[in-house]
């Protein structure tokens, strides 16, 4: 702060002063830690934006240190690494660490639904309309049975 706050500057030229008397450098002499402790949270900010950006992957993947890997279908490369993972050991802690995982998603997403039923109207139409039509009917059929 010193080298680059004006008023700071400023303070630090006065108590290196030689003319000053003992007396009259008692008083700058707390001016500059009062000036620091005011300017130290704008400080601390600007320090932590800076390292935020510093690491980002899209700044890090520009800099040439790391290459983005892309899968243009997400799902099918979970269940490949899911089947990599069964294969290795059928007790894998890892396997069970994602069933629980799983089965955390599915009860918050029940909860959601319970609490708000729009939402679940709003899924069910956003469903059907990522469905084949052989895939609607199938899902007509199953909700007319539900009522019987």
């Amino acid at each position: 702060m010193q080298r680059l706050e004006k008023a700071c500057i400023q303070i630090v030229e006065k108590l290196s002063s030689p003319r000053l008397n003992p007396d009259e450098k008692a008083e700058p002499q707390k001016k500059p830690a009062a000036r620091q402790e005011k300017l130290l949270p704008m400080y601390h900010q600007v320090a932590i934006q800076i390292a935020d950006l510093h690491d980002t992957p899209g700044r890090m993947e520009e800099m040439s240190f790391i290459t983005a890997y892309l899968w243009e279908d997400d799902k099918a490369m979970v269940e490949r690494l899911t089947e990599q993972i069964r294969e290795d050991s059928i007790d894998n802690t890892v396997f069970d660490n994602i069933h629980c995982l799983q089965r955390e998603h599915v009860l918050q997403v029940r909860s959601l639904i319970q609490d708000n039923p729009q939402v679940a109207m709003d899924s069910i139409v956003h469903i059907t309309q990522h469905m084949t039509p052989s895939q609607r009917s199938e899902v007509s059929r199953i909700l007319a049975n539900m009522d019987t």
